[in-house]
């Protein structure tokens, strides 16, 4: 996913969450994880881990669990609440991890699971 600047694309390199300039420079490794989605502003990153969502700031310090389970996180337009998908529907919470809600029962998230990845290690609690 490409950051909202234009200059940085996010994307799985293996079994992390990495970062790589425009032009093919610069990679870096930030974070164990998957499927990172830039906060519009691009002041942060959430990603999905086995253990749940994450975020984080875009040199990779400040990781934080904002929920024990969940996939394909997605930021809204402003940036100040963070979607998940879990088994039992799409969820919303704002990024400090807290006010979670279920926006949709049974909902899914557009196409991004993790390749390979088995259900059950996206979705434990």
């Amino acid at each position: 996913m490409w950051s909202p600047d234009g200059g940085t694309l996010a994307y799985t390199s293996g079994p992390m969450v990495a970062l790589i300039a425009a032009d093919g420079s610069g990679e870096r490794r930030l974070a164990a994880g998957a499927n990172p989605a830039w906060r519009p502003d691009g002041t942060a990153l959430a990603f999905e881990r086995y253990d749940g969502i994450w975020t984080m700031a875009p040199d990779g310090s400040g990781q934080r669990r904002v929920a024990r389970r969940g996939y394909s996180p997605l930021w809204s337009n402003d940036g100040s609440l963070a979607y998940a998908a879990t088994d039992d529907g799409v969820h919303v919470r704002l990024p400090n991890g807290s006010t979670k809600r279920l926006v949709a029962r049974g909902g899914r998230l557009p196409g991004r699971r993790t390749a390979g990845a088995s259900r059950s290690s996206r979705s434990r609690a």
